[in-house]
């Protein structure tokens, strides 16, 4: 029981004799830290849902827009195919129901054919840059989604 004998704020000298105590802080500390920068946060999110995107290859005619009541009011497209995109993006207020929208695989630039132009958009310019500065905390940035 001298474990406690001297256990005040002002005498830690009973630490002196218990090293291992000391080494269990310092590992705690050091393991707390590896996990939160190791695991899954808004970054690494952001940069998965980039790699994701690129990879994606899509063509199609937009037959439904909308947004989704039943999920925070979460803007959709539905193409000719059946596959539904919720978006957050750039694109979302410049499609209509008619219009074509494609992107090749390891590409980011997004494609809308409307029956006169063509707009490009950049993924990783337009949206994907946006989306990081704002989870780094440049939040006074211009939503450009609006």
């Amino acid at each position: 029981m001298d474990f406690f004998k001297n256990n005040s704020s002002e005498d830690l000298s009973w630490l002196a004799n218990k090293p291992w105590v000391i080494l269990v802080m310092v590992f705690g500390v050091v393991g707390g830290l590896l996990y939160l920068i190791v695991t899954d946060n808004k970054f690494t999110r952001n940069d998965r849902d980039l790699r994701e995107n690129l990879l994606r290859d899509y063509r199609g005619v937009v037959i439904e827009k909308g947004k989704d009541t039943a999920n925070r009011d979460t803007p959709y497209i539905i193409l000719s195919d059946g596959t539904r995109f919720n978006y957050f993006s750039s694109v979302y207020p410049i499609i209509e129901v008619g219009d074509s929208i494609s992107k090749d695989s390891n590409s980011s630039l997004i494609r809308v054919i409307k029956k006169d132009t063509i707009i490009y958009r950049d993924y990783i310019k337009d949206e994907w840059q946006y989306w990081d500065d704002w989870n780094r905390g440049h939040k006074a940035l211009v939503n450009p989604f609006k």
